[in-house]
């Protein structure tokens, strides 16, 4: 049978962080990571704070045990905001080992300049960057000190992306960054030990001519261990590399690895228009994509695959999350071929949804967790749906 989007159902649609949370000081929640256990544990990560890019960022961490629906109090993991001088994290990772332990990183910024973006202003970009490790042997209800990882920390390490298990039993830990050059590059490190320790950061994926940025990627694996990637791509500026600003975003790259994510191909153009996108291989040759979308018709979008995300089917395209009915809607939508967008906003503090994250329930069901925004609030949420 061929699967399409048409006829897409939508199980739920609800809150990840809690009212209580929000209440606590919480007030913007954004960047969300999620993972799911062979036994149906789902993890959530996110970044909480007064703003989206503020200098008092906590990592908070919740769990669900029933697909999505009710989420356990959020758990403040990484909180840096009593340190001298404080620490506020970027936004997290997570993956969950074959031990079955739970593992979250978190890249935070020193902020000796609270007042200045960490992205957008010459001060916010230069201060220092650290990154730390948290472990839960007890399904996230409780998590070791933080340890920081001296061969990450001081590097300047980007926003999100995947972190994930490799077909061999290793962990891949997703550390995109800038390089010397300001250009994007994609690194990981890897770990044999269920994340013990790593090994120095790899260089995943770059431009040679250090014109195109590919960003934040994230990945999903096929039956046969073939690793797919998916890349937000983007133009810097070039004319002021002291802070962190795109020109121009470029249609999503795919790249592929058949060696346990040691060399990737040459990354080449989808037909998704989009910037962070997430895959999810549903078998050996269908992937689903959500994929974030700002220019007309805001939202998170749903893509469909059948040649391993080779090309996407734009005439089967389903809008999620809807930011102008502030809604998940579940709805078939017309799409402009990629590359013909017209200029989106490339303000990030401005990002009222985002970081589409994909995650298979095993029952024939999937979960999408991201962030939105929701009469002025922004927080997580988390919708299971079902395709036909």
């Amino acid at each position: 049978m061929t699967i399409t989007l048409n006829n897409i159902k939508i199980i739920h649609d609800v809150p990840v962080s809690v009212e209580a949370d929000m209440a606590a000081g919480f007030a913007c929640s954004a960047y969300p990571v999620s993972s799911r256990r062979d036994d149906g544990l789902i993890v959530c990560a996110y970044r909480a704070g007064s703003a989206q890019h503020s200098s008092d960022g906590v990592g908070v961490v919740q769990t669900s045990t029933d697909n999505g629906r009710i989420w356990s109090p959020g758990v403040a993991v990484c909180d840096g905001r009593d340190l001298h001088p404080p620490e506020s994290l970027n936004s997290p990772q997570i993956v969950i080992p074959q031990d079955g332990s739970l593992l979250t990183f978190f890249p935070v910024t020193v902020t000796t300049h609270p007042d200045h973006d960490i992205l957008d202003s010459k001060e916010g970009l230069a201060q220092q960057r650290r990154y730390y490790q948290s472990r839960s042997v007890d399904d996230g209800r409780t998590w070791t000190d933080l340890v920081q990882l001296t061969n990450i920390s001081g590097i300047k390490v980007g926003l999100s992306g995947r972190s994930f298990v490799l077909p061999s039993g290793e962990l891949f830990l997703n550390t995109p960054h800038l390089d010397q050059d300001g250009t994007g590059v994609c690194g990981a490190c890897f770990s044999d030990d269920h994340g013990v320790t790593f090994s120095p950061i790899r260089r995943v994926l770059t431009d040679p001519l250090g014109q195109v940025s590919y960003d934040e990627a994230y990945y999903t694996i096929f039956e046969d261990g073939q690793i797919l990637a998916l890349y937000w791509t983007w133009k810097r500026d070039r004319d002021n590399l002291q802070v962190f600003r795109i020109n121009e975003t470029l249609p999503v790259h795919r790249s592929v690895s058949d060696d346990n994510g040691r060399t990737w191909s040459a990354p080449q153009p989808t037909e998704i228009s989009g910037q962070v996108t997430c895959p999810l291989a549903i078998n050996s040759n269908t992937v689903i994509a959500a994929s974030n979308y700002r220019d007309s018709n805001p939202g998170i979008r749903l893509w469909l695959s059948h040649d391993r995300g080779v090309t996407f089917d734009t005439e089967d395209v389903v809008q999620m999350w809807d930011a102008t009915q502030q809604r998940v809607v579940g709805k078939p939508i017309l799409v402009r071929q990629a590359g013909e967008s017209s200029d989106q906003n490339h303000e990030m503090a401005s990002f009222s949804f985002g970081l589409p994250d994909l995650n298979d329930l095993g029952d024939g069901s999937y979960l999408l967790t991201y962030y939105a925004t929701v009469e002025n609030r922004r927080h997580i949420r988390a919708c299971r749906f079902e395709l036909t």
